[in-house]
């Protein structure tokens, strides 16, 4: 008799799906520009938008994920968290084997929503952004958000979010708070604001082997798959410190907390 392990409930899961399956219907603008990749600061004609979907899907339900606006970084990221999973659930990123554009272009990417009968067929249902709705005599155009059925021989990988990983500046900083000055946090430097974010870089990113306290390019390699994990996509992944990328490191990790303007003077 084959026994099923019952799914205990995860309320962060759940508000993930609840906040994707709430943008189901939506059609980008006449342009053909979306807004979901308006929000993760790329946004363009020739610019795919599916993972930028899913990046703003998890900042909506106040969970943390790598991002996938460039799907290949979100890809190996979870991998390299070793999240990438062999039988699909409800709430899985999914990795496509075919993009979303052109030939040639990154992998498209969605959001399991029912795996009843993967077992049996192969098959499970997925939210996914810019498709068309795969409806018979529909129009064809890749410009909506789709609940579609697809194949598992179509996928390159599923991968599970931490959905019981609930960083946040409020929970981590109990005693004093440190600060860091963008402008002391730049290759080459030497201090100890680098080391703060070189201690932050060591839980996030796996910074090993680096000299503390100065910027060196060990770091300016750990800082640059930072950028990566919170949506940045070349040429903007540096591996150099911007406002937003330390002050998000700063509220992820809760070892600091980035000095404004007011602060410096």
């Amino acid at each position: 008799m084959t026994m099923f392990r019952k799914k205990l409930p995860n309320p962060a899961r759940d508000r993930f799906l609840e906040v994707a399956k709430s943008h189901l219907g939506y059609k980008t603008r006449p342009s053909g520009l979306s807004d979901f990749a308006a929000q993760t600061g790329y946004s363009g004609h020739a610019i795919p938008w599916s993972g930028a979907f899913i990046d703003v899907v998890a900042r909506d339900s106040n969970i943390v994920i790598p991002s996938c606006v460039y799907t290949p970084s979100g890809l190996g990221e979870f991998a390299a968290r070793r999240r990438v999973v062999s039988e699909p659930e409800p709430g899985d990123i999914v990795f496509y084997v075919f993009p979303t554009t052109d030939q040639f272009s990154m992998p498209h990417v969605g959001i399991v929503t029912d795996v009843i009968d993967y077992n049996s067929t192969g098959v499970f249902i997925a939210i996914e952004a810019q498709v068309a709705s795969g409806l018979p005599r529909a129009s064809t155009d890749r410009t909506g958000i789709f609940e579609r059925h697809r194949w598992k021989y179509d996928v390159m990988a599923f991968a599970r979010p931490e959905f019981e990983h609930r960083p946040g500046l409020e929970e981590k900083m109990q005693t004093g708070i440190v600060f860091v000055n963008e402008r002391l946090v730049r290759p080459g430097k030497k201090n100890s604001d680098v080391q703060t974010v070189q201690n932050a870089l060591v839980e996030v990113a796996g910074l090993t082997d680096f000299s503390a306290g100065a910027f060196d390019a060990t770091t300016q390699r750990a800082y640059s798959r930072w950028q990566r994990q919170i949506g940045y996509v070349y040429p903007d992944c540096t591996g150099v410190p911007d406002k937003r990328s330390l002050k998000v490191l700063g509220d992820r990790t809760g070892r600091f907390r980035l000095k404004t303007d007011s602060e410096e003077s």
